[in-house]
């Protein structure tokens, strides 16, 4: 058997195996439009996209122009909810369903890395049914 150049191919989960990033923007574009302001996809991109702390840092700047000075757990609130309208266009990327199939008949061990956290992760590799690839997932587990 031909040894192979690398041991797995690990994803990205937001962005590269499914576009959950779409509509995280669009919850966060309507919760600032709430406050009167326009948030870009590039500010939003660059603070969010991949920081642990990018949110913290999008409900503090709502905070500052909160008349009232702004709840933080009412923020979060209020974007779980505008989430739970944009999540319906949540979609696998262009091509998945057909490279995962064929990776995994190939004997390719599969690994999932994301900064987002565990629950989010299984819950997305649930929906889209990429939870079938489990035996391949679990040589190089969900790290987060």
């Amino acid at each position: 058997m031909k040894q192979r150049p690398f041991e797995a191919i690990i994803f990205d989960l937001d962005g590269t195996l499914i576009d959950t990033e779409s509509a995280d923007f669009q919850a966060w574009e309507m919760l600032y439009k709430e406050f009167g302001v326009m948030l870009s996809l590039e500010h939003w991109a660059e603070i969010a996209v991949g920081h642990m702390d990018g949110y913290d840092t999008l409900f503090k700047e709502l905070i500052r122009w909160s008349d009232n000075g702004g709840d933080k757990s009412a923020l979060r609130k209020r974007l779980r909810e505008l989430r739970s309208i944009t999540e319906k266009n949540v979609a696998l990327m262009p091509g998945v369903n057909n490279l995962l199939p064929q990776l995994h008949a190939a004997g390719f061990p599969l690994g999932v890395a994301s900064a987002s956290d565990r629950k989010w992760i299984v819950r997305w590799l649930t929906s889209f049914d990429l939870e079938t690839y489990s035996n391949a997932w679990s040589r190089f587990p969900i790290t987060r």
